[in-house]
């Protein structure tokens, strides 16, 4: 696999050349330095990218070297063999031969600003909705419908809950501006509701395979085991206070013997206390295994 530098004039001359390109940045793509959802989901979309066009023409766009060389080492380990082509940051006008700048987020402003003192309908960029519930995200979707994006840009809609709530905040927006400043004219960029993708064959498990884990584990046979997968933050995800109630009470009306199996990432040692205590304290007839969500096996 090569990593190569290109203008129109070569990217026009590739048959193997994918018609997107890549906006790429380790932090959106990796879990080597944390496991968040939205790492997860991008680490995944490259695996996909990289089964999908195993010997393509994959266009990268970012702002030096480092991250071209760094999408090439993820790619290659991924198991691609093709040339990623590589369009720098400062010189985004040769995106018009591809058509489509993916970006790992809520589409940015810049980007768009950029694309548009060169060519506003030169290519489309869009993105995808992850986090929607901090105020920087919900300021980033509102601003869709304003400039400097274009009706042909868009935003993927992971769920039809995620739809919802982008149409809401931009109506609110649109509302403001209208009794405010007058306006009457917005973007309406195409948001599709598209979930994010599973790799099927990532998780099929023979009865070996479950054997296998179940022996690691150090689970019996007569152990009925639920699982917790996530990020363990009861503050900032899931609360697990209405889980482990659920598991106590069948733990009580059941002969069965429970194990809860929560596997993921505590952020700091405060909340790992906070998981133990709950524990103990919510579900004392239930036996508990932690594993580390950062290891994938």
């Amino acid at each position: 696999m090569t990593t190569t530098n290109v203008s129109p004039s070569i990217m026009a001359g590739s048959h193997k050349a994918l018609n997107f390109a890549l906006f790429y940045a380790e932090d959106a793509y990796s879990t080597k330095k944390k496991v968040m959802g939205r790492q997860s989901a991008g680490k995944a979309l490259m695996k996909g990218v990289a089964r999908g066009w195993p010997d393509a023409d994959l266009h990268g766009f970012g702002s030096g070297e480092q991250s071209a060389r760094g999408m090439a080492t993820q790619m290659s380990q991924d198991g691609f063999r093709g040339k990623i082509v590589w369009h720098k940051q400062q010189d985004g006008h040769t995106l018009s031969s591809v058509g489509a700048l993916y970006y790992p987020a809520p589409p940015a402003k810049n980007l768009a600003f950029m694309r548009n003192t060169r060519n506003p309908a030169g290519y489309s960029i869009f993105g995808v909705t992850h986090t929607l519930s901090s105020a920087g995200a919900m300021d980033q979707v509102a601003d869709l419908v304003m400039a400097p994006f274009q009706p042909w840009d868009g935003m993927i809609c992971t769920s039809q809950a995620a739809l919802t709530v982008v149409t809401r905040l931009q109506d609110g927006l649109k509302a403001w501006m209208r009794e405010h400043l007058g306006a009457s004219k917005f973007n309406n960029i195409v948001q599709p509701v598209i979930p994010l993708g599973v790799n099927m064959a990532q998780f099929h498990r023979t009865q070996a395979d479950i054997k296998l884990a179940r022996l690691a584990l150090r689970l019996s046979d007569d152990e009925v085991v639920f699982l917790n997968a996530g990020r363990l933050s009861f503050h900032a995800k899931a609360n697990p206070v209405t889980f482990y109630r659920a598991l106590e009470q069948v733990a009580r009306t059941t002969d069965q013997k429970l194990v809860c199996l929560d596997a993921g990432i505590y952020p700091n040692e405060g909340i790992r206390e906070g998981f133990e205590q709950a524990r103990r304290v919510l579900a004392p007839s239930v036996r508990f295994l932690w594993v580390d969500g950062a290891d994938e096996a």
